[in-house]
């Protein structure tokens, strides 16, 4: 916030993406029963987000000028909620 406001008056807009359970290349390098736990572990929807939704939110902060100064996450809720990798643990 304090950085949107003192960007503001050059017209600068700061925004800040949070993503969590999204398929990315680093995800894929799991093993796939830790994938599929992730997936488990999502409130909704339970399976990992592909990569163009997190695209589609960018675009959308660029067309939208209102949006300022705020953090959005984009995780499903799932809030860092995973509770393990191992889907043998429990």
């Amino acid at each position: 916030m304090a950085l949107a406001r003192e960007f503001g008056n050059a017209g600068i807009r700061v925004l800040a993406i949070a993503p969590a359970g999204i398929r990315t290349a680093m995800m894929e390098m799991l093993p796939p029963p830790a994938q599929r736990a992730i997936e488990a572990s999502m409130p909704f929807p339970k399976r990992l987000a592909d990569p163009s939704v997190y695209a589609r939110l960018v675009l959308h902060l660029c067309e939208n000028s209102f949006i300022n100064g705020t953090v959005i996450r984009l995780d499903g809720a799932a809030r860092g909620s995973y509770q393990t990798l191992d889907p043998g643990s429990g």
